[in-house]
Protein backbone atom coordinates (compact mmCIF):
# COMPACT_ATOMS: atom_id res chain seq x y z
CA UNK A 1 0.00 0.00 0.00
CA UNK A 2 1.31 3.33 -1.07
CA UNK A 3 2.29 5.92 1.51
CA UNK A 4 -0.11 8.51 1.88
CA UNK A 5 -0.21 12.05 1.37
CA UNK A 6 -1.75 13.52 4.40
CA UNK A 7 -0.59 12.32 7.91
CA UNK A 8 -1.14 8.70 8.26
CA UNK A 9 -3.81 8.49 11.58
CA UNK A 10 -3.98 5.72 14.35
CA UNK A 11 -7.25 4.91 12.51
CA UNK A 12 -5.03 3.93 9.46
CA UNK A 13 -2.71 1.38 11.48
CA UNK A 14 -5.87 -0.25 12.92
CA UNK A 15 -7.62 -0.75 9.20
CA UNK A 16 -4.26 -1.49 7.33
CA UNK A 17 -3.57 -4.44 10.53
CA UNK A 18 -7.43 -5.35 10.85
CA UNK A 19 -7.21 -4.45 15.01
CA UNK A 20 -9.10 -2.11 16.68
CA UNK A 21 -7.91 1.67 17.25
CA UNK A 22 -7.95 0.67 20.81
CA UNK A 23 -5.23 -2.60 20.22
CA UNK A 24 -3.08 -0.10 18.14
CA UNK A 25 -2.80 2.31 21.30
CA UNK A 26 -2.12 -0.23 23.41
CA UNK A 27 0.76 -1.58 21.26
CA UNK A 28 2.18 1.47 19.99
CA UNK A 29 2.37 3.01 23.76
CA UNK A 30 3.45 -0.41 25.34
CA UNK A 31 0.13 -0.01 27.80
CA UNK A 32 0.86 -1.86 30.59
CA UNK A 33 -1.70 -4.73 31.80
CA UNK A 34 -2.86 -5.36 28.13
CA UNK A 35 -2.59 -8.91 26.57
CA UNK A 36 -1.89 -8.95 23.24
CA UNK A 37 -0.31 -11.50 21.19
CA UNK A 38 3.04 -11.56 19.57
CA UNK A 39 1.27 -12.11 16.14
CA UNK A 40 -0.77 -8.86 16.88
CA UNK A 41 2.13 -6.95 17.64
CA UNK A 42 4.07 -7.65 14.94
CA UNK A 43 0.85 -6.70 12.40
CA UNK A 44 0.49 -3.51 14.11
CA UNK A 45 4.29 -2.68 14.07
CA UNK A 46 4.53 -3.41 10.49
CA UNK A 47 1.78 -1.52 9.29
CA UNK A 48 2.85 1.31 11.60
CA UNK A 49 6.00 1.52 9.99
CA UNK A 50 4.61 0.85 6.75
CA UNK A 51 2.19 3.95 6.24
CA UNK A 52 5.10 5.56 7.84
CA UNK A 53 2.81 6.47 11.19
CA UNK A 54 4.60 8.79 13.44
CA UNK A 55 2.19 8.82 16.84
CA UNK A 56 1.20 12.52 17.74
CA UNK A 57 3.51 14.09 20.64
CA UNK A 58 1.32 16.38 21.30
CA UNK A 59 -1.92 14.00 21.43
CA UNK A 60 -0.26 11.63 23.69
CA UNK A 61 0.75 14.34 26.05
CA UNK A 62 -2.89 15.22 26.13
CA UNK A 63 -4.33 12.03 27.07
CA UNK A 64 -1.57 11.18 29.42
CA UNK A 65 -1.61 14.36 31.16
CA UNK A 66 2.05 14.82 30.10
CA UNK A 67 4.95 14.52 27.80
CA UNK A 68 7.33 10.97 27.51
CA UNK A 69 10.93 13.67 28.14
CA UNK A 70 12.98 13.60 31.30
CA UNK A 71 14.17 17.20 31.62
CA UNK A 72 18.15 17.03 32.50
CA UNK A 73 18.91 19.98 34.37
CA UNK A 74 22.91 20.86 33.90
CA UNK A 75 24.63 22.96 36.65
CA UNK A 76 26.65 25.66 34.96
CA UNK A 77 28.95 25.89 38.00
CA UNK A 78 30.23 22.27 36.58
CA UNK A 79 31.94 22.20 33.53
CA UNK A 80 33.62 20.22 31.17
CA UNK A 81 34.46 16.72 32.75
CA UNK A 82 32.53 17.10 35.57
CA UNK A 83 29.12 17.69 33.67
CA UNK A 84 29.62 14.67 31.19
CA UNK A 85 30.39 11.94 33.57
CA UNK A 86 27.19 12.61 35.28
CA UNK A 87 25.51 13.49 32.01
CA UNK A 88 26.13 10.33 30.48
CA UNK A 89 24.99 7.54 32.89
CA UNK A 90 21.54 9.69 33.18
CA UNK A 91 20.96 10.07 28.89
CA UNK A 92 21.63 6.21 28.89
CA UNK A 93 18.97 5.26 31.49
CA UNK A 94 16.33 7.49 30.14
CA UNK A 95 17.34 5.75 26.38
CA UNK A 96 16.80 1.90 28.24
CA UNK A 97 13.19 3.25 30.07
CA UNK A 98 12.22 3.90 26.46
CA UNK A 99 11.82 8.14 27.44
CA UNK A 100 13.52 10.71 25.98
CA UNK A 101 15.82 13.32 27.13
CA UNK A 102 16.27 16.99 26.88
CA UNK A 103 19.09 18.97 28.56
CA UNK A 104 18.84 22.67 29.99
CA UNK A 105 21.47 24.47 31.25
CA UNK A 106 20.26 26.21 34.59
CA UNK A 107 19.87 29.72 34.54
CA UNK A 108 17.37 30.68 36.86
CA UNK A 109 14.99 28.60 39.31
CA UNK A 110 12.37 30.94 37.86
CA UNK A 111 13.29 30.49 34.27
CA UNK A 112 13.26 26.19 34.87
CA UNK A 113 9.74 26.86 36.49
CA UNK A 114 8.72 28.76 32.76
CA UNK A 115 10.29 25.51 31.30
CA UNK A 116 8.83 23.03 33.09
CA UNK A 117 5.70 24.69 32.39
CA UNK A 118 5.43 24.99 28.92
CA UNK A 119 6.96 21.41 28.63
CA UNK A 120 5.11 19.09 31.33
CA UNK A 121 7.71 16.97 31.13
CA UNK A 122 7.26 12.73 32.53
CA UNK A 123 9.73 14.30 34.76
CA UNK A 124 13.08 16.03 36.03
CA UNK A 125 16.23 15.14 36.81
CA UNK A 126 18.28 17.60 38.23
CA UNK A 127 22.12 17.47 38.46
CA UNK A 128 22.59 19.69 40.83
CA UNK A 129 21.18 20.28 44.69
CA UNK A 130 17.30 21.13 45.03
CA UNK A 131 15.86 21.80 48.00
CA UNK A 132 12.74 20.39 49.29
CA UNK A 133 10.40 23.99 48.12
CA UNK A 134 12.33 23.69 44.40
CA UNK A 135 11.01 20.00 43.89
CA UNK A 136 7.51 20.85 45.22
CA UNK A 137 7.60 23.85 42.91
CA UNK A 138 8.82 21.72 40.23
CA UNK A 139 5.79 18.97 40.64
CA UNK A 140 3.35 22.10 41.11
CA UNK A 141 4.74 23.58 37.48
CA UNK A 142 3.68 20.03 35.78
CA UNK A 143 6.49 17.29 36.58
CA UNK A 144 4.86 14.52 37.58
CA UNK A 145 8.33 13.23 38.97
CA UNK A 146 11.31 15.12 40.29
CA UNK A 147 14.42 13.57 41.20
CA UNK A 148 18.42 15.45 41.90
CA UNK A 149 21.52 16.20 44.33
CA UNK A 150 19.11 16.68 47.36
CA UNK A 151 20.48 18.86 50.03
CA UNK A 152 20.18 18.45 53.76
CA UNK A 153 16.43 17.74 55.36
CA UNK A 154 16.67 21.38 56.88
CA UNK A 155 17.64 23.38 54.06
CA UNK A 156 14.97 25.49 53.01
CA UNK A 157 16.50 28.17 50.66
CA UNK A 158 20.12 28.16 48.75
CA UNK A 159 21.65 24.67 49.18
CA UNK A 160 24.99 24.95 50.75
CA UNK A 161 26.52 21.87 48.45
CA UNK A 162 27.56 19.25 51.19
CA UNK A 163 28.89 17.24 48.80
CA UNK A 164 31.43 20.21 47.61
CA UNK A 165 32.38 20.54 51.43
CA UNK A 166 33.50 17.04 51.22
CA UNK A 167 35.91 17.72 48.32
CA UNK A 168 37.57 19.88 50.25
CA UNK A 169 37.82 18.00 53.66
CA UNK A 170 39.07 14.48 51.87
CA UNK A 171 41.88 16.89 50.51
CA UNK A 172 42.76 17.99 54.05
CA UNK A 173 42.66 14.57 55.02
CA UNK A 174 44.83 13.07 52.06
CA UNK A 175 47.61 16.03 52.41
CA UNK A 176 47.86 15.82 56.66
CA UNK A 177 48.76 12.12 56.11
CA UNK A 178 51.10 12.99 54.07
CA UNK A 179 53.23 15.60 56.72
CA UNK A 180 52.70 19.12 55.79
CA UNK A 181 52.71 21.57 58.57
CA UNK A 182 51.34 24.39 56.87
CA UNK A 183 48.35 24.17 54.00
CA UNK A 184 47.40 26.62 51.05
CA UNK A 185 44.18 26.48 49.40
CA UNK A 186 43.69 27.80 45.95
CA UNK A 187 40.79 29.03 44.44
CA UNK A 188 39.91 30.56 41.11
CA UNK A 189 39.60 34.28 40.76
CA UNK A 190 36.21 35.84 39.10
CA UNK A 191 35.11 32.76 37.94
CA UNK A 192 31.74 31.68 37.75
CA UNK A 193 32.56 28.17 39.64
CA UNK A 194 34.05 31.02 42.88
CA UNK A 195 30.90 29.50 44.71
CA UNK A 196 32.19 25.85 44.36
CA UNK A 197 35.55 26.55 45.46
CA UNK A 198 34.33 28.64 48.22
CA UNK A 199 32.22 25.37 49.70
CA UNK A 200 35.23 23.06 48.95
CA UNK A 201 37.59 25.89 50.70
CA UNK A 202 34.93 26.25 53.76
CA UNK A 203 35.10 22.31 54.55
CA UNK A 204 38.90 22.38 53.91
CA UNK A 205 38.56 25.04 56.99
CA UNK A 206 37.03 22.54 58.95
CA UNK A 207 38.63 19.39 58.57
CA UNK A 208 42.19 21.53 58.98
CA UNK A 209 40.85 22.24 62.75
CA UNK A 210 39.71 18.26 62.87
CA UNK A 211 43.68 17.44 62.19
CA UNK A 212 45.18 19.74 64.49
CA UNK A 213 46.44 22.03 61.68
CA UNK A 214 46.73 25.94 61.41
CA UNK A 215 43.76 27.11 59.16
CA UNK A 216 44.67 27.28 55.27
CA UNK A 217 45.91 30.52 53.69
CA UNK A 218 43.84 31.07 50.75
CA UNK A 219 44.80 32.69 47.92
CA UNK A 220 42.62 33.99 45.19
CA UNK A 221 44.22 33.77 41.71
CA UNK A 222 44.02 34.02 38.20
CA UNK A 223 44.21 31.36 36.16
CA UNK A 224 47.64 32.36 34.90
CA UNK A 225 50.88 30.78 35.28
CA UNK A 226 53.05 34.06 35.71
CA UNK A 227 50.41 35.13 38.56
CA UNK A 228 50.41 31.92 40.10
CA UNK A 229 54.30 31.83 39.83
CA UNK A 230 54.50 35.19 41.48
CA UNK A 231 51.79 33.86 44.20
CA UNK A 232 54.07 30.69 45.05
CA UNK A 233 57.62 32.62 44.97
CA UNK A 234 56.29 34.21 48.34
CA UNK A 235 56.11 30.75 49.85
CA UNK A 236 59.76 30.01 49.31
CA UNK A 237 60.49 29.54 53.44
CA UNK A 238 57.56 26.83 53.34
CA UNK A 239 58.87 24.86 51.02
CA UNK A 240 58.95 20.95 52.23
CA UNK A 241 56.38 21.54 54.77
CA UNK A 242 53.53 22.46 52.62
CA UNK A 243 50.30 21.43 51.15
CA UNK A 244 48.78 22.89 48.45
CA UNK A 245 44.88 21.88 47.49
CA UNK A 246 43.49 23.36 44.37
CA UNK A 247 39.87 24.28 44.16
CA UNK A 248 39.45 22.38 40.78
CA UNK A 249 42.15 20.28 38.98
CA UNK A 250 42.72 22.96 35.82
CA UNK A 251 44.11 25.22 39.08
CA UNK A 252 45.81 22.24 40.36
CA UNK A 253 47.45 22.32 36.68
CA UNK A 254 48.50 25.34 36.73
CA UNK A 255 50.32 25.61 40.28
CA UNK A 256 52.90 22.27 38.22
CA UNK A 257 53.40 24.37 35.64
CA UNK A 258 54.34 27.13 37.73
CA UNK A 259 56.21 25.37 40.08
CA UNK A 260 58.17 24.37 37.21
CA UNK A 261 59.14 27.52 35.96
CA UNK A 262 60.46 28.23 39.56
CA UNK A 263 62.37 25.50 39.09
CA UNK A 264 60.83 23.57 42.35
CA UNK A 265 59.10 19.80 42.16
CA UNK A 266 56.00 18.26 43.53
CA UNK A 267 55.84 16.95 46.51
CA UNK A 268 59.22 17.38 47.63
CA UNK A 269 58.84 21.30 47.56
CA UNK A 270 55.18 21.24 47.49
CA UNK A 271 52.63 18.49 47.98
CA UNK A 272 49.56 19.33 45.14
CA UNK A 273 46.00 17.90 45.36
CA UNK A 274 43.43 18.71 42.67
CA UNK A 275 39.58 18.28 42.51
CA UNK A 276 36.99 17.17 39.95
CA UNK A 277 39.56 14.22 38.61
CA UNK A 278 39.98 16.07 34.56
CA UNK A 279 41.20 13.56 32.60
CA UNK A 280 43.83 15.81 31.74
CA UNK A 281 45.61 14.93 35.17
CA UNK A 282 46.61 11.64 34.52
CA UNK A 283 48.65 13.43 31.80
CA UNK A 284 50.54 16.25 33.52
CA UNK A 285 54.12 16.21 34.71
CA UNK A 286 53.72 14.77 37.81
CA UNK A 287 50.17 13.15 37.45
CA UNK A 288 48.29 15.48 39.47
CA UNK A 289 46.80 13.82 42.79
CA UNK A 290 42.80 15.01 42.73
CA UNK A 291 39.34 14.58 44.69
CA UNK A 292 36.16 13.92 43.34
CA UNK A 293 32.25 12.26 44.05
CA UNK A 294 31.80 8.96 42.12
CA UNK A 295 28.63 8.61 40.36
CA UNK A 296 29.44 5.05 39.44
CA UNK A 297 25.60 4.46 40.60
CA UNK A 298 23.88 7.21 39.12
CA UNK A 299 22.72 4.83 35.86
CA UNK A 300 21.32 2.08 38.18
CA UNK A 301 19.54 4.94 40.84
CA UNK A 302 17.93 7.01 37.77
CA UNK A 303 16.75 3.43 36.22
CA UNK A 304 15.17 2.11 39.28
CA UNK A 305 13.63 5.83 39.89
CA UNK A 306 12.12 5.81 36.02
CA UNK A 307 10.74 2.52 36.73
CA UNK A 308 9.36 3.33 39.60
CA UNK A 309 7.65 6.38 38.52
CA UNK A 310 6.49 4.21 34.77
CA UNK A 311 4.89 1.60 37.14
CA UNK A 312 2.42 4.21 37.95
CA UNK A 313 1.76 2.21 41.58
CA UNK A 314 1.17 5.04 43.64
CA UNK A 315 4.49 5.14 45.80
CA UNK A 316 6.72 8.34 46.34
CA UNK A 317 9.57 8.64 43.78
CA UNK A 318 11.07 11.22 45.82
CA UNK A 319 14.30 10.80 46.10
CA UNK A 320 17.72 11.68 45.68
CA UNK A 321 20.36 10.94 42.86
CA UNK A 322 22.78 11.29 45.04
CA UNK A 323 22.47 12.26 49.15
CA UNK A 324 23.75 15.28 51.12
CA UNK A 325 26.22 12.99 53.05
CA UNK A 326 27.78 11.45 49.99
CA UNK A 327 31.76 10.40 49.97
CA UNK A 328 34.87 11.91 48.07
CA UNK A 329 37.02 9.80 46.78
CA UNK A 330 41.18 10.69 46.31
CA UNK A 331 42.96 9.45 43.22
CA UNK A 332 46.54 9.34 44.40
CA UNK A 333 49.35 10.36 42.19
CA UNK A 334 52.84 11.16 42.05
CA UNK A 335 51.89 15.40 42.53
CA UNK A 336 51.39 14.13 46.44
Amino acid sequence: MPRQSRRPTAGDVARLSGVSSATVSYVLNKSPGQKISAATTDRVLRAAEQLGYVPNAAAGTLRRGHSRVVLIVIDTLNVGHTNARSLEPLLDAVASCGLTALTYSLVSEEDLLGVVRTLQPFAVAALSFTTAAMRQSLRGAGAQHVIGLNTAEDEDLEPKRPGEAEIGRTQIRHLAQRGPTRIVYVLPDKSPRLPIAQVRLRGAQEECVRQGLRAPLALSLPLDRHAIAEALSSLESLRGTTGVATADDRMGIAVLGAMADLGWSAPDDLAVVGADNFVESEFVTPPLTSVYLPLANLRAVAVEWLNKALSGDGQSTDHALLGWDAAAECVVRRSS
